[in-house]
């Protein structure tokens, strides 16, 4: 989980806001210590998320990091992710009866390098289109209210994060696989499921 865009790798930048990642690591924990963080993603189709998987595992080889797609860092879109029990998490999952068999459509975009909790990111924009937009929505509808650890309305920011590392250290060059770039209308499939320690989505409930 990564955020705000800095730099796209197509050299253009874009203006971001100043953010203060120790408010948001210092109410992380303290949610944390009180409950479960919990990821509402959307889940690519087999195919597409081992080449994701591929690809970070390739990245890692250049540049070791502690975010790195696997077994236990699932390739995912966050839709809402959020602190709760999982009686809570069960009974938000019934809600979203009517979107859990649906079919989703994801159009990546180039690569992004984003700054978080003194780490670099990188990871594959998201077309932000209607339909995530609607899914959004109509999950914080039938959510209680909560706060929430991603961007939510205009501060949506869907992505697909491969890799972090220490923003101490220097951005190698790196290879790239340009058939995940660009592609467009990838299934993708809705899920509920646990967030690791940075955020990762590390196991589906459902």
């Amino acid at each position: 989980m990564c955020f705000r865009n800095i730099e796209s790798f197509s050299g253009t930048k874009q203006e971001f806001d100043i953010i203060d990642f120790s408010v948001i690591r210092q109410a992380m924990i303290h949610e944390e210590k009180k409950s479960t963080i919990f990821n509402l993603s959307l889940l690519p189709e087999p195919d597409f998320s081992r080449a994701l998987i591929a690809f970070s595992e390739a990245l890692s080889g250049v540049r070791a990091g502690d975010y790195v797609l696997g077994r236990h860092s699932l390739p995912h879109v966050t839709v809402l992710q959020f602190a709760g029990q999982e009686h809570e998490a069960m009974s938000l999952w019934d809600r979203l009866k009517e979107m859990r068999n649906r079919i989703f459509y994801i159009d990546y975009l180039g690569l992004a390098l984003d700054p978080w909790d003194q780490s670099y990111c990188l990871s594959l924009r998201v077309r932000k289109t209607r339909e995530l937009e609607n899914l959004q929505n109509e999950a914080l509808r039938l959510f209680d209210r909560r706060a929430y650890f991603n961007g939510l309305g205009a501060d949506y920011d869907p992505h697909s994060t491969l890799l972090a590392w220490d923003a101490g250290s220097s951005i190698p060059s790196f290879p790239v696989d340009r058939q995940l770039l660009g592609r467009r209308g990838v299934k993708a499939h809705l899920s509920l499921g646990l967030s690791g320690p940075r955020f990762q989505f590390a196991r589906s409930l459902f």
